[in-house]
């Protein structure tokens, strides 16, 4: 099931766990963000890191991790993490470059983005890239959620796409 779950097999370094674990996590050390990904039907997960290793140059911006969720019948989720200390716009900028960049693998997947940051930024900054990351998303398939320290996700089989706003 991995092979199929992950587009990115060519780079089995960059797979950091596999598996029908109930939870999967994502922290970076010494860090207050957390992003948890509750998994209760015990699907098949592969979590990846993405920065300086999917997408390894430093010149180009990107997310931290990928989480891929996929179902034996074949529905398959992407969840994009930025783990991030205050700068919002930062971190919408790099989930956006990762998405343009990976998305070629990704065809086939619905994806989520997540943004857990550990700061408020300033009111304008948030605005100016909210509303640049929401008309990209306007052109795709993509759902954001953005929280402060840390954001829980549940896994659930939906019939439905299912849409969220920042």
């Amino acid at each position: 099931m991995s092979l199929k779950c992950n587009p990115f097999h060519e780079k089995p370094e960059c797979e950091l766990l596999a598996g029908t674990n109930k939870v999967f996590v994502a922290k970076d050390s010494g860090a207050i963000s957390e992003y948890r990904l509750e998994n209760p039907n015990q699907r098949w997960v592969v979590k990846l890191k993405v920065d300086g290793c999917l997408i390894p140059s430093d010149s180009q911006k990107k997310c931290d991790f990928l989480f891929l969720a996929c179902e034996k019948e074949g529905g398959k989720t992407a969840y994009f993490v930025e783990l991030k200390g205050g700068n919002l716009g930062d971190a919408i900028e790099q989930i956006q470059s990762a998405i343009e960049i990976l998305y070629p693998k990704l065809t086939d997947f619905s994806f989520r983005c997540r943004i857990v940051q550990t700061k408020t930024p300033p009111m304008r900054i948030i605005n100016q890239k909210k509303e640049a990351l929401l008309s990209f998303l306007k052109k795709t398939k993509f759902a954001v959620n953005v929280k402060n320290s840390k954001i829980t996700d549940l896994i659930q089989i939906q019939s439905t796409p299912h849409k969220e706003t920042i």
